[in-house]
């Protein structure tokens, strides 16, 4: 029990570190994963093109820890979509490589910039805050091997929004939680999975 309570209190690396040196037993549970892949479900939620031909880029979440390191890595003050994902140091043809959870910034036409969106993840921030179970779990789990897929767009944030449920949809991201679309909630209420 004791192992529980200080994987609570820990911080976020220090949580990672403490899952990685537990026994397979153990971290078997945690890093099991469920994934849907549903050809029905590519072309129903794929998203619209303009979402393809975004201009993405991606940072290593570990090594953008403080305010100053992010407007480096995020010089725009544009909305945008985000995509945190896990992948291997070394992939194979792209793989392994998880797709964990989807964002946007600039909803209900607030503006606001994608990069003070991601800001809300650092661990500066997130570390003092109401943490989202979701979002601390991941981070916990994988924060050594999590990365930030990010493209700026000028959308209004009624494309944005339809774009993050179709995201949710074509490529079912494991830690989110409410921006899925309608029908895969009901899938997922009806058989348990989330």
């Amino acid at each position: 029990m004791t192992d529980t309570l200080d994987i609570l209190d820990a911080s976020i690396p220090a949580a990672y570190e403490m899952w990685q040196n537990y026994p397979d037993t153990v971290r078997f549970t945690a890093y099991r994963r469920e994934f849907t892949v549903d050809p029905k479900n590519w072309s129903r939620f794929t998203p619209a093109d303009w979402v393809f031909d975004l201009k993405w880029r991606e940072f290593q979440y570990a090594t953008v820890n403080d305010k100053d390191a992010l407007h480096a890595e995020m010089t725009s003050a544009d909305t945008g979509v985000y995509i945190f994902h896990t992948k291997a140091p070394r992939q194979l043809y792209g793989f392994p490589s998880f797709p964990l959870y989807v964002g946007i910034s600039g909803r209900r036409e607030s503006g606001r910039p994608l990069r003070d969106r991601i800001e809300d993840y650092l661990l500066y921030r997130i570390e003092r805050k109401t943490k989202r179970d979701n979002i601390d779990a991941m981070l916990r789990l994988y924060f050594r091997f999590v990365w930030v897929a990010y493209a700026y767009t000028a959308k209004p944030s009624i494309d944005l929004e339809e774009a993050e449920k179709r995201i949710h949809g074509y490529i079912n991201p494991c830690y989110a939680v409410e921006a899925h679309p309608v029908e895969i909630k009901r899938q997922q209420r009806a058989f348990g999975t989330r």
